[in-house]
Formats: structure tokens, C-alpha cells, sequence
């Protein structure tokens, strides 16, 4: 990475001028494009991984909500599908 910060205009100086400077330049965008798209390959595969194609834990998964089924429910209350009986008043 650079040390000093370059502006546009500068580097649009360094590159009409031509010459060794626009070389160096151009050869120094080049590294740093390659750099940064290294460390977006990386980042995405990071942000792709969960637990079920990694050996991270599920409560590591971000935005997933939870992996269970939810179980249906009959249309039965909880007491008749025990077999109690509903008491009413009468």
C-alpha cells in the first residue's frame, strides 16, 4: 500500500506526463486493484459460510432465523389432544 496519499490530479499529472512516474503509477494501481479484490473474494466467502457448509455453530448464523420446523398444530386444544375432558359450567 502507499504511504502518501495520491489525489486525482495528481495522478492524472503523473499519467499525461508519461514516462517512468506513469509506469511506476500505473504498475502501483494494478497491485492495489489486485489487493482489494483479494480481500472481497475473502470477505464473501466469510460472509457465505454457516453451519451448515462449515464447522461453525448454528448460533453463529446471521440473518437466518432458526433452522427448526415448527411443528403443526392440530386444531385440537392442548387438553383434548391429552384426552381429558373440557369442563363447562353449567
Amino acid at each position: 500500500m502507499w504511504s502518501v496519499e495520491l489525489r486525482r490530479d495528481d495522478a492524472e499529472r503523473i499519467a499525461l506526463g508519461g514516462g517512468e512516474p506513469s509506469r511506476e503509477l500505473m504498475l502501483r494501481l494494478f497491485d492495489v486493484v489486485a489487493e482489494q479484490g483479494e480481500r472481497l473474494e475473502k470477505v464473501e466467502r466469510r460472509l457465505g459460510q454457516n453451519s451448515v457448509n462449515s464447522s461453525l455453530p448454528p448460533s453463529s448464523d446471521r440473518g437466518q432465523g432458526s433452522k427448526r420446523l415448527e411443528r403443526k398444530r392440530s386444531g385440537a386444544s392442548r387438553a383434548a389432544s391429552r384426552g381429558t375432558r373440557a369442563r363447562h359450567a353449567s
